[in-house]
């Protein structure tokens, strides 16, 4: 029997992959923690004040920081099905990078799918309120901080206007002329992004 392949980040699914994996996580040690608490509870006569509460409590710290996790994940919110089909119809030769939500203090951007040629990122969102003028310049800004001053970034808020403009890049794109975009290149930039995104 073949074994399924693990969906990482940039592959198409992985927001639902981690929210459901996240989840079963928190249930797991929220289970775990409640359970060497009863336990205790029960082993020495319904009281409290024992070790094994201690190990309990300790245990519901790594179980809160999955629940935050768990959190985060039901609220990102990935590429749609039809997205993808759409997308994937328009620019077949590309490198293709789903489900990025990348995070920063004040605001969040859900970027559906996003590609890398030449010296241009582009990418779509399919959520109505995400501000892609900050998030152009949110990325920017990690870019140059990692030495790729030169990338242009654009998130399009209209489905039907990134599928045109992937369109018109398959058309003019010419891999043998793109020296820029090498796959050592392209992996650092995409190391970038996902180190700034859920």
């Amino acid at each position: 029997m073949k074994r399924k392949a693990k969906i990482r980040k940039g592959d198409f699914g992985y927001i639902l992959y981690q929210r459901k994996l996240t989840i079963l996580r928190t249930i797991i040690m929220l289970g775990i923690s409640f359970g060497i608490f009863l336990v205790g509870y029960f082993y020495h006569g319904r009281d409290i004040k024992n070790v094994l509460t201690i190990v309990a409590v300790l245990g519901l710290l790594p179980a809160s920081k999955s629940l935050v996790n768990a959190i985060m994940f039901i609220k990102a919110n990935g590429c749609s099905e039809e997205a993808r089909t759409r997308i994937y119809e328009s620019g077949k030769n590309f490198h293709h990078y789903y489900d990025f939500y990348f995070t920063s203090y004040d605001k969040n951007y859900p970027v559906s799918h996003m590609i890398l040629l030449n010296q241009i990122l582009i990418g779509v969102t399919e959520w109505d309120k995400c501000d892609t003028k900050e998030g152009e310049k949110h990325l920017k800004n990690h870019l140059k901080q990692d030495g790729f001053k030169e990338i242009a970034v654009k998130i399009y808020s209209d489905l039907d206007e990134y599928c045109e403009r992937l369109a018109q890049l398959h058309y003019e794109y010419d891999p043998l002329s793109d020296t820029a975009n090498s796959p050592d290149r392209e992996e650092k930039v995409l190391a970038v992004l996902k180190a700034i995104s859920l």
